[in-house]
């Protein structure tokens, strides 16, 4: 690198600096005298006032609903816990397991209360169950 080059990359590191945080007086003098002698470094100037006068144009016309953030954090959590398809199909069957036994606990108790409030001889309890013969031949074992 050149002497020339060396010095044009420290006041362009100047520059950068500058529109972040005072420079001391020296630094100040060097990066005005640099901008006097620079076109390149005067065009970089004015590109980064042109960029940074946007920014702050559309950092203020740039208006969040009530509950953004919180909306943001929500799908970021839904989207590191989703699911694979193994656990997808499980849980599926988990949820349709417990369907299908409430849903038969239920049929069971009505066909029980059914039995049990009729009087026929032939219902289904009775037919299920042991008959009054074989009941005695197996209180009856040697």
């Amino acid at each position: 690198m050149t002497q020339n080059q060396l010095k044009n990359g420290k006041l362009f590191s100047l520059l950068y600096r500058s529109f972040d945080t005072p420079l001391s007086p020296s630094d100040q003098k060097r990066l005005e005298l640099g901008l006097i002698e620079s076109e390149q470094l005067r065009e970089e100037k004015q590109q980064i006032e042109t960029q940074r006068e946007m920014i702050s144009r559309c950092a203020g016309e740039m208006k969040y609903h009530p509950f953004f953030a919180g909306k943001v954090m929500e799908r970021i959590r839904s989207i590191s816990r989703q699911e694979t398809g193994q656990e997808i199909f499980f849980n599926s069957l988990f949820v349709f397991f417990k369907r299908v036994a409430i849903a038969g606990v239920l049929l069971c108790m009505i066909f029980l209360a059914y039995a049990l409030l009729t009087d026929d001889s032939n219902n289904a309890i009775n037919e299920l169950s042991m008959s009054p013969e074989s009941y005695e031949a197996m209180l009856q074992i040697p």
